[in-house]
């Protein structure tokens, strides 16, 4: 397994907060059953490995930055681009 496939693979069970945002593309990946999970993520081009952890890790900095400085204000978290399995 790829450190790229390691880093995804706990993604595709449960957001890192209590909820995911209705936006995240790792909602649709999380629905399927394990073993549909682990070939769409094995599967994927390198390119859209990539792309889905930097929208999990910007979205995840963004969600830790406003839970530990509310007086910041309103964020626009992130405009997540649906998930498509790619083959």
């Amino acid at each position: 397994m790829t450190n790229e496939f390691d880093k995804l693979i706990p993604l595709t069970f449960n957001c890192l907060f209590d909820h995911a945002l209705e936006n995240c593309p790792f909602i649709i990946i999380r629905k399927l059953p394990l073993e549909k999970r682990l070939s769409i993520i094995k599967n994927m081009k390198q390119s859209k490995k990539d792309e889905l952890f930097s929208i999990h890790f910007k979205c995840y900095s963004s969600r830790i930055k406003k839970q530990n400085y509310p007086e910041a204000g309103e964020e626009n978290i992130l405009n997540l681009n649906s998930f498509s399995e790619e083959k």
